[in-house]
C-alpha cells in the first residue's frame, strides 16, 4: 500500500509544480461580479520553472503535450503560444454564476496571459474581428472594450482580448458586468462580498485557490423548491445553506507544499443536525498510542456515529414522511441487526487508519478490477471502543449481517451460491485472539484490545498492526509532526519520509493508468509517455519528505492546514 500512496502523492504534488511561489490576491478578482458561487483562481504561474530549480527543469523536460503529439493551432504558435499555462501565466480566474431569474448557470473565464505575448494575443483577437469567408463576425462592445459573439442562442459564446486581459463567457451580460468593473463602472465586486472575503482571508494567499458558496446554491435550491412546492427541495436548500462557504488554498514554499482549507458553516441555515455534525468540539486523539511506530502514515478523526445516524434518519423522514422506518428499524427488518445495541452502544468517538510499508509483497496496482480490495493492502483500521465485550459481539453480528446481505443480493441476481458463505475461525497473533472471516479468497481480520477495535483484510497486515515495540506516539518523527498540531483538533494526519519504490513498480502503475486513459496515442507515443512519467516520478519521489496536517474548529470555522515537505533541488 505504501507504494500506492507514494505514487498518488507524487502525481498530486507534481501537478502543482507549474505554480509559482508568489502569492497575492488576483487583481482580476476585483472585477468579478459579487454573486459568484464558485471560483477557481491561479496566481503567477510564470516563474514556476525557474523557481522550482531542478524539479522545474525535469517537469519541463517531460513535455507531455509534445510526447502526445499535441499541436497548437498555427495562429496560436505565431503569437508564441506554447501551451495552456501561457494563457493564465500571470493570473486566471474561472467563476460560476446563476441567472437570478432563470437560475441558468453562467461561466466567466478571465486571465492575464504570459508577459511578452500581449502584442501577439492582441493581433490574434484583431484577426478574429475580420470577415471570414465573406461572413462578418458579430462584434459587441462594453465601453471601450470589444468582444465577439460566436454561435447563437444558448450555444453562443463571447470572447475578447484587450489591454492584457483575455475574457470569455457564455453570457453577454455577465461579460459586460466584468468589463464595466475593468473600466471602473462596476456595481459590484467579488472582493466586497463578505462571504468571499471571510472565506478567502481565512485560508490566506496561495498560488492556487478555490471558493465555493454553498449558501448561495441553497438560495437557488430554495427558489426552485418554492416554485415546485417540494419539501425535499426545501430540505436540500436548508442543508446547503447550513454548509455555508468553503475556501481552499495551495502555496508552494521553498521547502514544500502548504495547503489550507476552511468551511464556514451557517448556524442559521436551517439544518441543526448537520450543523452539529460539522462543528464538533475539538478533542485529543488517543488511538495513535495503539499504532506501532513502524506505520508510515497515520490519520485520525472524530467519530459521531450516533449523530450521523440521527442525521440519516432525518432525511429518511423527509423523503418518506412520518412513520417511515428509521435506519435502525430497517436494519432490524432486513439484517436482524440492532444498530443501537450491536453498534452504537460500544463505538467510541475516534477512528483512525494506519499504513504500513508492505514492500515487494504488495499487490502491484490499486486499479486491478479483479481485486477491488487491492487498495487496502497495508492498511489497518482502528476504532475506539467503550465496551470491549460488546464490541466483539456487535462486530461479529455486523460482519455476519454484511455477508448475509451480500449473499441475498447475489441470489437475487443469480450469482450467489452456498460457497459464498464465509468461513469463521480464530487465531492468536502477537498474544491477541483474532477473529477471521474468509470467503472466496478475501478475508476480514479483527481483534479488540486496549480500548481499540483493530481491523485488516490480510493476516500480514494484522501482524503488522499488532507488532510490539514503541508506539507511533513515542516516535521522534511523529512527535516532530505533532508539535505543529493544536492541543485539541477534529482530525490529524501524518506521513513519514516515504521509502522509494522501484522503477518497475512505478512503470507498472503508470501503464495501468494509461491503459484506460491514453485515448488515441500510438504505441510509440504511449511508450515515450510512460518512460517520461516514470523518470519524473522516480526522481520526484526521492524529493518527498514527511507530511502532516490537522483540522480544528476556530471561531465557528472548520480550518484545515497541511504541509508536505519537498526538496525542489
Amino acid at each position: 500500500m505504501m507504494k500506492h500512496t507514494l505514487i498518488a502523492t507524487t502525481l498530486l504534488s507534481s501537478s502543482l509544480l507549474s505554480a509559482a511561489f508568489a502569492q497575492s490576491t488576483p487583481s482580476l478578482a476585483r472585477f468579478i461580479p459579487s454573486d459568484a458561487l464558485v471560483t477557481l483562481e491561479a496566481v503567477d504561474l510564470a516563474g514556476a520553472q525557474t523557481r522550482l530549480g531542478q524539479t522545474g527543469k525535469e517537469l519541463a523536460n517531460l513535455d507531455i503535450f509534445a510526447i502526445a503529439g499535441v499541436e497548437w493551432p498555427a495562429e496560436a504558435r505565431k503569437v508564441g503560444f506554447a501551451g495552456p499555462l501561457d494563457f493564465i501565466s500571470r493570473e486566471g480566474i474561472i467563476s460560476l454564476h446563476l441567472n437570478a431569474k432563470t437560475l441558468d448557470p453562467q461561466v466567466l473565464a478571465v486571465s492575464r496571459p504570459k508577459a511578452g505575448l500581449d502584442r501577439g494575443f492582441a493581433q490574434f483577437f484583431a484577426d478574429s474581428l475580420k470577415p471570414k469567408a465573406g461572413k462578418k463576425p458579430v462584434i459587441l462592445a462594453e465601453g471601450a472594450y470589444r468582444f465577439v459573439q460566436e454561435g447563437k442562442g444558448s450555444d453562443a459564446s463571447y470572447y475578447g482580448y484587450q489591454n492584457g486581459i483575455a475574457y470569455l463567457s457564455n453570457n453577454p451580460q455577465l461579460l459586460r458586468n466584468f468589463l464595466k468593473g475593468v473600466q471602473g463602472k462596476g456595481s459590484s465586486s467579488l472582493l466586497n462580498n463578505p462571504a468571499y472575503s471571510s472565506a478567502m482571508n481565512s485560508v490566506g494567499a496561495g498560488t492556487l485557490r478555490a471558493y465555493l458558496n454553498f449558501s448561495g446554491g441553497g438560495d437557488a435550491a430554495r427558489s426552485l423548491a418554492a416554485l415546485g412546492g417540494s419539501q425535499e427541495g426545501a430540505a436540500l436548500a436548508a442543508s446547503l445553506k447550513t454548509l455555508g462557504q468553503f475556501a481552499g488554498s495551495v502555496a508552494l514554499r521553498p521547502d514544500g507544499v502548504a495547503s489550507s482549507g476552511v468551511l464556514i458553516p451557517n448556524r442559521a441555515g436551517g439544518d441543526a443536525l448537520l450543523y452539529a455534525l460539522l462543528t464538533p468540539k475539538a478533542q485529543k486523539f488517543d488511538l495513535v498510542s495503539s499504532v506501532p511506530a513502524t506505520a508510515t502514515a497515520f490519520s485520525a478523526a472524530q467519530l459521531d456515529l450516533r449523530g450521523f445516524t440521527r442525521y440519516i434518519d432525518s432525511w429518511i423522514t423527509r423523503l418518506g414522511g412520518k412513520g417511515t422506518p428509521t435506519l435502525n428499524q430497517l436494519a432490524k427488518q432486513s439484517l436482524s441487526f440492532d444498530l443501537e445495541k450491536d453498534l452504537l452502544s460500544w463505538v467510541g468517538d475516534e477512528y483512525a487508519t494506519a499504513t504500513f510499508n508492505v514492500g515487494s509483497s504488495a499487490r502491484t496496482s490499486t486499479l486491478d478490477p479483479s481485486d477491488p480490495l487491492a487498495a487496502l493492502s497495508g492498511i489497518a483500521i482502528y476504532v475506539a471502543v467503550t465496551n470491549e465485550t460488546a464490541a466483539r459481539a456487535g462486530l461479529t453480528k455486523l460482519i455476519d449481517a454484511g455477508f448475509g446481505l451480500s449473499d441475498t443480493l447475489g441470489m437475487s441476481t443469480g450469482s450467489g451460491s452456498a460457497s459464498s458463505k464465509p468461513n469463521k475461525s480464530t487465531k492468536t497473533i502477537s498474544g491477541s485472539s483474532v477473529t477471521v472471516y474468509t470467503s472466496q479468497g478475501s478475508g476480514v481480520y479483527y481483534t479488540v484490545r486496549d480500548g481499540a477495535l483493530i481491523l485488516t483484510l490480510t493476516e500480514a497486515d494484522m501482524v503488522r498492526a499488532l507488532s510490539s515495540g514503541i508506539r507511533l506516539s513515542e516516535s521522534a518523527a511523529y512527535k516532530a509532526a505533532a508539535a505543529r498540531f493544536p492541543a485539541l483538533t477534529n482530525a490529524i494526519n501524518y506521513s513519514a519520509v516515504p521509502v522509494p519504490q522501484s522503477r518497475q513498480n512505478i512503470r507498472s502503475q503508470i501503464e495501468q493508468v494509461l491503459t484506460t486513459s491514453s485515448g488515441d496515442l500510438t504505441v510509440t507515443q504511449k511508450n515515450k509517455l510512460v518512460t517520461g512519467l516514470t523518470n519524473f516520478v522516480d526522481s520526484f519521489q526521492r524529493r518527498l519528505g514527511a507530511g502532516n496536517g490537522y483540522s480544528t474548529l476556530e471561531n465557528g470555522k472548520v480550518v484545515t492546514r497541511s504541509f508536505q515537505a519537498v526538496k525542489w533541488n
